[in-house]
């Protein structure tokens, strides 16, 4: 640091123009601090995707409790939520019409293979509003896009984020990020 403050008062004291220009940045107290609001938002973008995408997962991933959880899980049965979570997909076509008995809204039971389909829908839909209950709008949007999607909870996610930002907040203030200048 005392090198660069060096260097820059000798190019100062040249006339070079970048000295210039930060002395000029330095005496203009607004201009100052849009540029530390745009920096730190730039350097938020980056550690953001590295906390948000590395280390909330490892930390906070629920993923094989939720797995065990889905509504068609309970019954034996494998939708595709259960596959994109990384279950496996034990149950064909076949067995499933043989093995499962789905109680509709008009008290009939879908055992046939004629409401494979049918019976398949409803319980992908019950695994999606248990999944929209349960995890973060994150995770839960993620499913519909990534091959290996993190899982975690609203609260995890919440204390996560919380405690990144006290913390980040604490390190600016320390290092004199201009702020709170008065």
């Amino acid at each position: 640091y005392e090198g660069a403050k060096f260097s820059m008062h000798n190019k100062l004291r040249l006339g070079h123009s970048d000295a210039r220009l930060l002395s000029w940045i330095r005496k203009r107290k607004r201009i100052r601090l849009f540029l530390d609001i745009a920096g730190v938002y730039l350097c938020f973008i980056s550690v953001a995707y590295a906390l948000n995408e590395l280390l909330l997962p490892t930390i906070c991933d629920s993923k094989m409790h939720v797995l065990e959880s889905l509504p068609s899980r309970l019954n034996g049965v494998d939708s595709w939520l259960n596959v994109a979570l990384g279950g496996s997909n034990q149950h064909t076509e076949d067995s499933f019409a043989q093995n499962l008995a789905f109680e509709k809204h008009d008290q009939c039971m879908a055992d046939s293979k004629y409401h494979y389909h049918e019976v398949k829908a409803a319980y992908e839909a019950a695994d999606a509003e248990y999944l929209y209950g349960k995890i973060s709008l994150f995770s839960y949007f993620s499913l519909f896009g990534w091959e290996n999607p993190p899982i975690v909870t609203s609260q995890c996610q919440i204390i996560f984020t919380l405690s990144n930002s006290i913390f980040a907040m604490a390190y600016l203030f320390s290092v004199g990020v201009g702020f709170w200048d008065d």
